[in-house]
Protein backbone atom coordinates (compact mmCIF):
# COMPACT_ATOMS: atom_id res chain seq x y z
CA UNK A 1 0.00 0.00 0.00
CA UNK A 2 1.21 3.52 -0.98
CA UNK A 3 1.90 6.31 1.20
CA UNK A 4 -0.82 8.97 0.89
CA UNK A 5 0.60 12.61 0.16
CA UNK A 6 -0.56 15.30 2.19
CA UNK A 7 -2.77 16.92 -0.65
CA UNK A 8 -4.22 13.72 -0.55
CA UNK A 9 -4.66 13.11 3.13
CA UNK A 10 -6.36 17.14 3.01
CA UNK A 11 -8.86 15.82 -0.02
CA UNK A 12 -9.93 12.88 1.67
CA UNK A 13 -10.58 14.95 5.25
CA UNK A 14 -12.24 17.98 3.26
CA UNK A 15 -14.78 14.94 1.64
CA UNK A 16 -15.48 13.50 4.72
CA UNK A 17 -16.68 16.59 6.15
CA UNK A 18 -18.55 17.71 3.32
CA UNK A 19 -20.53 14.44 3.04
CA UNK A 20 -21.08 14.24 7.08
CA UNK A 21 -22.53 17.87 6.90
CA UNK A 22 -24.80 16.65 3.49
CA UNK A 23 -25.77 14.19 5.72
CA UNK A 24 -26.81 16.37 8.27
CA UNK A 25 -24.87 15.31 10.96
CA UNK A 26 -23.96 18.60 11.77
CA UNK A 27 -27.04 19.96 13.26
CA UNK A 28 -25.71 23.45 14.08
CA UNK A 29 -23.71 23.62 10.82
CA UNK A 30 -26.23 26.75 9.86
CA UNK A 31 -25.30 28.82 12.81
CA UNK A 32 -21.51 29.13 11.71
CA UNK A 33 -22.34 29.88 8.15
CA UNK A 34 -23.26 33.33 6.41
CA UNK A 35 -26.62 33.35 4.86
CA UNK A 36 -28.38 35.40 2.67
CA UNK A 37 -28.64 39.34 4.41
CA UNK A 38 -25.75 39.21 6.49
CA UNK A 39 -23.13 41.42 5.73
CA UNK A 40 -19.92 40.61 6.58
CA UNK A 41 -18.12 43.52 7.59
CA UNK A 42 -20.60 43.06 10.56
CA UNK A 43 -19.38 39.71 10.92
CA UNK A 44 -16.08 39.13 12.80
CA UNK A 45 -14.31 36.18 10.80
CA UNK A 46 -16.63 36.31 8.20
CA UNK A 47 -15.46 35.18 4.51
CA UNK A 48 -15.66 37.95 2.24
CA UNK A 49 -14.41 37.05 -0.57
CA UNK A 50 -15.91 34.95 -3.58
CA UNK A 51 -15.20 31.90 -5.38
CA UNK A 52 -15.42 31.41 -9.26
CA UNK A 53 -14.46 28.23 -11.25
CA UNK A 54 -15.29 25.91 -14.35
CA UNK A 55 -14.17 22.71 -15.91
CA UNK A 56 -14.69 19.22 -16.05
CA UNK A 57 -14.16 16.33 -13.76
CA UNK A 58 -14.81 12.19 -14.80
CA UNK A 59 -18.46 11.76 -14.31
CA UNK A 60 -19.78 9.51 -11.70
CA UNK A 61 -21.01 7.11 -14.09
CA UNK A 62 -17.22 6.09 -14.59
CA UNK A 63 -16.14 3.01 -13.65
CA UNK A 64 -12.50 2.64 -14.99
CA UNK A 65 -9.57 5.21 -15.37
CA UNK A 66 -10.33 5.20 -19.12
CA UNK A 67 -13.73 6.43 -19.03
CA UNK A 68 -13.74 9.42 -21.23
CA UNK A 69 -17.41 10.72 -19.60
CA UNK A 70 -17.10 14.12 -18.45
CA UNK A 71 -19.02 16.57 -15.51
CA UNK A 72 -18.67 20.16 -16.66
CA UNK A 73 -19.42 22.83 -14.17
CA UNK A 74 -18.94 26.26 -13.89
CA UNK A 75 -20.00 28.90 -11.20
CA UNK A 76 -19.80 32.28 -9.13
CA UNK A 77 -19.93 32.17 -6.05
CA UNK A 78 -20.14 34.80 -2.59
CA UNK A 79 -20.28 38.08 -1.88
CA UNK A 80 -21.26 40.82 -4.34
CA UNK A 81 -18.70 43.91 -4.88
CA UNK A 82 -20.45 45.88 -2.29
CA UNK A 83 -20.90 43.10 0.33
CA UNK A 84 -24.43 43.69 0.12
CA UNK A 85 -25.60 40.10 -0.41
CA UNK A 86 -24.55 36.55 -1.40
CA UNK A 87 -24.76 35.82 -5.05
CA UNK A 88 -24.37 32.39 -6.66
CA UNK A 89 -24.44 30.92 -10.47
CA UNK A 90 -23.61 27.27 -10.35
CA UNK A 91 -23.89 24.86 -12.87
CA UNK A 92 -23.64 21.48 -13.33
CA UNK A 93 -24.02 18.93 -16.59
CA UNK A 94 -23.10 15.44 -16.85
CA UNK A 95 -24.18 14.47 -20.02
CA UNK A 96 -23.77 10.77 -19.79
CA UNK A 97 -25.54 10.56 -16.16
CA UNK A 98 -28.25 12.68 -17.91
CA UNK A 99 -27.70 15.19 -15.24
CA UNK A 100 -28.49 18.82 -15.53
CA UNK A 101 -28.31 21.39 -12.49
CA UNK A 102 -28.36 25.44 -11.84
CA UNK A 103 -28.53 26.97 -8.74
CA UNK A 104 -31.82 29.18 -7.86
CA UNK A 105 -30.58 30.32 -4.53
CA UNK A 106 -27.46 30.39 -2.45
CA UNK A 107 -28.43 30.41 1.55
CA UNK A 108 -24.75 29.54 3.43
CA UNK A 109 -21.39 30.49 2.05
CA UNK A 110 -18.31 29.36 4.31
CA UNK A 111 -15.09 28.82 4.02
CA UNK A 112 -11.72 27.38 5.90
CA UNK A 113 -8.43 27.93 4.80
CA UNK A 114 -5.92 24.70 4.61
CA UNK A 115 -2.93 24.00 3.91
CA UNK A 116 -1.20 21.35 2.12
CA UNK A 117 3.05 20.07 1.43
CA UNK A 118 2.77 23.48 -1.76
CA UNK A 119 1.27 26.05 0.49
CA UNK A 120 -1.93 27.17 1.37
CA UNK A 121 -4.82 26.65 -0.58
CA UNK A 122 -8.40 28.18 0.40
CA UNK A 123 -11.51 25.29 0.51
CA UNK A 124 -15.31 27.26 0.22
CA UNK A 125 -18.53 25.39 0.02
CA UNK A 126 -22.12 26.98 -0.29
CA UNK A 127 -25.66 25.69 -0.38
CA UNK A 128 -29.22 26.43 -1.40
CA UNK A 129 -32.45 25.20 -3.79
CA UNK A 130 -31.26 24.05 -7.47
CA UNK A 131 -33.32 23.52 -10.65
CA UNK A 132 -32.52 19.90 -11.32
CA UNK A 133 -33.23 17.92 -14.25
CA UNK A 134 -32.48 13.71 -14.36
CA UNK A 135 -32.81 12.25 -17.85
CA UNK A 136 -35.02 15.31 -19.37
CA UNK A 137 -37.28 15.68 -16.55
CA UNK A 138 -37.12 18.05 -14.24
CA UNK A 139 -37.68 17.46 -10.29
CA UNK A 140 -40.57 19.92 -8.73
CA UNK A 141 -38.81 23.01 -7.26
CA UNK A 142 -41.60 23.26 -5.03
CA UNK A 143 -40.09 20.04 -3.02
CA UNK A 144 -36.94 19.67 -4.77
CA UNK A 145 -33.74 20.18 -4.42
CA UNK A 146 -30.97 21.40 -2.19
CA UNK A 147 -27.56 21.81 -3.42
CA UNK A 148 -23.95 21.33 -1.76
CA UNK A 149 -21.20 22.98 -3.90
CA UNK A 150 -17.16 22.58 -2.23
CA UNK A 151 -14.04 23.78 -4.21
CA UNK A 152 -11.30 23.91 -3.17
CA UNK A 153 -8.29 26.33 -4.67
CA UNK A 154 -5.01 24.70 -4.68
CA UNK A 155 -3.21 27.12 -6.79
CA UNK A 156 -2.30 27.68 -10.32
CA UNK A 157 -3.23 26.19 -13.02
CA UNK A 158 -6.17 23.91 -11.31
CA UNK A 159 -5.74 21.19 -13.75
CA UNK A 160 -5.07 18.11 -11.74
CA UNK A 161 -4.88 20.09 -8.45
CA UNK A 162 -8.36 22.06 -7.68
CA UNK A 163 -11.07 19.88 -6.60
CA UNK A 164 -14.53 19.90 -6.11
CA UNK A 165 -17.19 17.99 -3.95
CA UNK A 166 -21.14 18.55 -5.48
CA UNK A 167 -24.29 16.62 -4.70
CA UNK A 168 -27.81 17.56 -5.31
CA UNK A 169 -31.01 14.98 -5.17
CA UNK A 170 -30.35 11.78 -6.98
CA UNK A 171 -26.55 12.92 -8.32
CA UNK A 172 -23.17 12.91 -6.15
CA UNK A 173 -19.45 14.22 -7.44
CA UNK A 174 -18.10 12.55 -4.45
CA UNK A 175 -14.94 14.45 -4.46
CA UNK A 176 -12.89 15.21 -7.56
CA UNK A 177 -9.44 16.10 -8.66
CA UNK A 178 -10.22 18.64 -11.92
CA UNK A 179 -9.56 17.19 -15.15
CA UNK A 180 -9.29 20.30 -16.55
CA UNK A 181 -10.24 24.43 -15.76
CA UNK A 182 -9.38 26.30 -13.15
CA UNK A 183 -11.11 27.10 -9.72
CA UNK A 184 -10.12 30.68 -8.10
CA UNK A 185 -10.68 32.04 -5.04
CA UNK A 186 -10.60 36.00 -5.57
CA UNK A 187 -8.97 38.39 -2.56
CA UNK A 188 -9.32 35.33 -0.24
CA UNK A 189 -10.54 36.52 3.45
CA UNK A 190 -7.47 36.62 6.00
CA UNK A 191 -9.36 35.20 8.92
CA UNK A 192 -6.63 32.92 10.29
CA UNK A 193 -7.97 29.60 9.72
CA UNK A 194 -11.69 29.34 8.69
CA UNK A 195 -13.91 32.46 8.06
CA UNK A 196 -17.71 30.71 8.85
Amino acid sequence: MSQLTTRQVVTVMVVAMGLIAMAGFLPNQNAMAHHKGDNPQDLIGSCADSVTGAGFVPSPTCTDADCKDKARFSFHAGWDHDFDDLKVKTTVHDEAAGVKVKALTIDSYVGYHCVDASGLCFDRSWTGMAEVEINGVKQPTDTCCNYLMEAIDFGEPGKGIDFIHFATFGYVIAGSVLSGGNIEVHKPDDATFDCN
